[in-house]
């Protein structure tokens, strides 16, 4: 069977798509146009780059499948999508419908049970769905966000409970429902558990181990400080939309059990999602990219350049000048192939970076949401005629117009500082001597920038590589 794939969310399609992968179908996945495409893509999906939105677009990517799967992008993004995304997928599963492909419509509860049912159709299957987290833009990961960077966080009160569903278990769930024969033409997927802000506060506390000043948002300001805040573009942990969403009737049977999907406990989805933010690539971020090296040629050491690399990337924790491993979730302080790091900098909170390319000659990590900077960091060490060059090079964009003012009015020099000293730091350790650290650095052309953009996707997708031995030469000075 051959499986059409129509999300905006890079995270939904990417999961979806696996689990449809896994169940033994063909996925064609819609992607923007105009977007730049995931460069390495799992065997049996199919990229049709289409204009998102457009009802024509879909038919003609519907061409050769037997099913479809619309999700409404209000499931995994906070705030109103441009469009009408209801007035979409009507159209497209009823244009589906009339072609005999058979449709699976996925869209939030809340929302679904304030509208007039739509494209109710004996080939059509309308998902129902608690609020899907894991995307990077839904309330629980605006929220983890907010808990590690600012110094206090909005909490509503108890009477708006939230239900949270992992973003596999909805791609679980939609993979199984795309074979599966029943008489209703309606399955609800409900959470494994609710919850408060109060508690889910307490439990990512526990992860992160920070604790920002909670600020009790009343309803009234809750509601219209929400639409206010998405006009303005400005990030809050809860949609104004969702606010007061029916819990599905004790009566009507979970979807997913029907299915056979074991559903995600809140507690290991919670860890899962501390460490599984997505990446924040360049083109991600405001303002032109920039290009930075630090380095030092370092003379006189007992080590080969792969050495010490390798001594580097084991004790990182000790040549970065600020606090890593802060978080009991992610307490890594060494540069393995796929780990995550968490750095704390001061008046900055918590940031994280995924370490994605391990090689003999370097060790490249690229930055999570909620960092400051959208890009990625990459740290080599090549033999010279004289001893190693070592190198620290950036290549980041600010994440945000907020990080953009904070970099331009000091935090940049901040950054360029910490980087100067993490140079010095390996030359000591290398056991060698330098001359002074040198840097430079530039902004890219926009042709640059969409290769270097380009560049860290493609370190991004790509499988992770087998990495050299991550052990500590016998000559290094302790």
């Amino acid at each position: 069977m051959k499986v059409l794939l129509v999300t905006d969310s890079a995270v939904l399609r990417r999961s979806v798509a696996q689990a449809v992968v896994d169940r033994g179908h063909d996925v064609r996945a819609l992607t923007r146009a105009d977007d730049r495409p995931p460069t390495h893509w799992p065997a049996r999906v199919e990229p049709w780059p289409a204009a998102l939105g457009d009802v024509n677009a879909v038919l003609e990517a519907s061409t050769g499948c037997d099913a479809a799967i619309l999700i409404d992008d209000r499931l995994a993004r906070m705030g109103t999508p441009e469009g009408d995304p209801a007035a979409f997928t009507t159209k497209a599963v009823n244009a589906l419908g009339d072609r005999g492909v058979r449709t699976l419509l996925a869209l939030p509860r809340a929302l679904d049970e304030r509208s007039e049912p739509a494209a109710n159709q004996p080939w059509s299957l309308r998902i129902r769905c608690d609020g899907v987290y894991g995307t990077g833009e839904d309330a629980v990961s605006v929220f983890l966000i907010m808990m590690r960077t600012l110094p206090a966080v909005p909490l509503l009160s108890a009477t708006h409970p939230l239900r949270p569903l992992w973003h596999e278990d909805l791609a679980r769930g939609l993979a199984a429902a795309v074979a599966f024969e029943s008489p209703a033409r309606t399955l609800d997927f409900t959470a494994a558990e609710s919850t408060t802000y109060d508690a889910l506060y307490e439990r990512l506390a526990a992860l992160i181990d920070r604790r920002p000043v909670r600020l009790p948002i009343p309803d009234f300001v809750a509601a219209h400080g929400a639409r206010l805040a998405d006009v303005l573009h400005l990030p809050v942990p809860f949609d104004a939309a969702m606010l007061g969403a029916p819990a599905p009737p004790a009566s009507v049977p979970d979807g997913l059990t029907l299915l056979g999907v074991e559903r995600t406990g809140l507690e290991l989805g919670l860890r899962r999602l501390a460490t599984g933010l997505p990446e924040m690539v360049p083109s991600e971020g405001v303002g032109r990219l920039e290009v930075k090296r630090f380095f030092a040629e370092i003379t006189a050491t007992p080590h080969t350049a792969p050495e010490l690399l390798r001594l580097m990337r084991s004790r990182f924790g000790e040549v970065m000048p600020i606090p890593v491993g802060v978080e009991p979730v992610s307490p890594l302080t060494s540069l393995e192939p796929g780990a995550v790091i968490t750095m704390n900098l001061p008046a900055r909170g918590h940031l994280q970076i995924r370490v994605v390319s391990v090689a003999e000659d370097h060790v490249a990590g690229v930055t999570l949401k909620g960092h400051a900077l959208a890009g990625c960091v990459r740290f080599s060490a090549a033999p010279t005629a004289r001893g190693i060059r070592f190198e620290v090079m950036t290549c980041e964009s600010a994440s945000n117009t907020f990080d953009w003012l904070t970099l331009s009015l000091g935090g940049g020099r901040l950054q360029d500082a910490n980087w100067k000293s993490v140079v010095e730091n390996v030359v000591k350790m290398s056991g060698g001597q330098a001359e002074k650290v040198q840097s430079d650095g530039r902004r890219l052309t926009s042709a640059e920038a969409e290769q270097a953009d380009r560049w860290i996707r493609e370190l991004v997708e790509a499988p992770a590589p087998a990495a050299p031995p991550l052990q500590e030469p016998k000559s290094a000075p302790h």
